[in-house]
């Protein structure tokens, strides 16, 4: 049995290490592993304003503005990232949303 800090975990490939409140996502779909962040976007906002500031940052830059076009969030601020599994070619998002002081996660496994 191999003993780890217990603020690391070994991850396979490269050998670096985590904080050990690492959770591996799987993906939704076909519950792979190999799964891949391709998009990040933000969505700030005060309560039930209709604008706020947006961005989106993805592998050919930043994208910025006021539109909150696509908030997961129907009154505050939100987070969404979006996914591409290599095994099955599921595309998903993982929502981060708040309401009320809380702050929940759930996916939206739609394939846009």
């Amino acid at each position: 049995m191999t003993t780890y800090k217990s603020d690391e975990i070994p991850i396979p490939k490269g050998g670096h290490t985590y904080p050990s409140s690492t959770i591996h996502i799987a993906c939704p779909h076909c519950t792979a592993q190999e799964l891949h962040h391709d998009s990040v976007e933000t969505f700030f906002r005060m309560e039930d304003w209709d604008e706020g500031v947006y961005t989106k940052s993805t592998h050919d830059g930043v994208v910025s503005g006021t539109d909150l076009t696509g908030n997961p969030s129907p009154r505050r601020d939100g987070v969404v990232i979006r996914f591409w599994c290599e095994i099955c070619d599921g595309k998903s998002k993982l929502c981060l949303i708040q309401h009320k002081g809380s702050t929940y996660m759930y996916w939206d496994m739609g394939n846009e």
